[in-house]
């Protein structure tokens, strides 16, 4: 199954949207490896016309590239999709992963980080995943944006959201807590005309409005607040993003699969906006 307003052919495409279901670390509710697929089938109750950024998918050309599996998920299989992305990047499209849990986001910014030298990392979430290992794992969902601080240098990673953390995090500098949307503003002077991707974990959204993740965390933002923001980041230098934990096996109403996929139509068109390339 592909999403209906993914019509374009690789070639002429400029976003390629890629399915990674992976959730092998997943330590609270497993599942979120079925979120490609059920976003996929959420997406046909959804418009392809946005109310909040006054624009179509229509005209956008959009490739479905599927779901990567690879035939065995050993030691390399982050490297397998790592070099999966490069080759999207190196072809000139914007790519939007779809977790899966929090970890594939560490693969597709190493594949960016190789075209962009300077690229910097927005990271919308309730937890602030900076443990240096978690169960015994270096590389798991909970290390997932201290693996990636190191790949694109602390200063560069910017952590929105967060309101579950341990002491330690309380005086990082780019740690912004409970909100994501007025933090948005003070990075953009920061960040200015640099290279960004996006990493936005569901669960960034209050557990009682979204309960369908794989880590729920209560007090979190709304669903208007966290459109909003992807609507700012039209105002970045927005080169690439994924969406994660998304777990259809916590909750499996498809109304959740459904606001799963306005996020990923709001995304494309950041992608695709003009104000997102580097010289507007």
């Amino acid at each position: 199954m592909q999403f209906y307003f993914a019509r374009a052919n690789y070639q002429s495409a400029t976003i390629v949207i890629l399915g990674i279901p992976f959730d092998r670390t997943s330590s609270f509710i497993p599942g979120a490896r079925f979120a490609p697929l059920n976003i996929r089938i959420g997406a046909e109750n959804i418009e392809d016309y946005s109310p909040y950024q006054k624009k179509s998918l229509v005209k956008k050309k959009i490739y479905d590239a599927g779901d990567f599996i690879p035939e065995s998920f050993g030691e390399d299989y982050f490297q397998k999709v790592s070099e999966k992305l490069k080759s999207f990047i190196l072809d000139g499209k914007k790519v939007i992963a779809l977790g899966g849990e929090h970890t594939i986001t560490i693969p597709c910014v190493k594949a960016y980080k190789e075209f962009y030298p300077n690229l910097t990392c927005i990271h919308l979430d309730a937890h602030s995943d900076m443990r240096d290992e978690y169960l015994g794992e270096k590389v798991c969902h909970a290390t997932a944006a201290r693996r990636i601080s190191e790949i694109v240098g602390k200063e560069n990673l910017f952590s929105l959201g967060i309101r579950s953390l341990t002491s330690d995090c309380r005086s990082a500098k780019n740690i912004y807590l409970f909100k994501v949307l007025e933090p948005l503003k003070v990075i953009k002077g920061i960040i200015k005309r640099r290279p960004c991707y996006l990493t936005l974990d569901c669960d960034v959204l209050d557990c009682g409005l979204f309960p369908a993740v794989s880590t729920p965390e209560p007090n979190g933002v709304s669903f208007n607040e966290l459109i909003a923001a992807i609507k700012e980041l039209t105002n970045f230098f927005l080169v690439g993003a994924d969406i994660v934990e998304y777990n259809p096996l916590a909750n499996s109403s498809l109304a959740y699969s459904s606001s799963v996929a306005v996020m990923v139509r709001e995304l494309i068109l950041a992608l695709s906006s003009k104000s997102t390339k580097s010289g507007r």
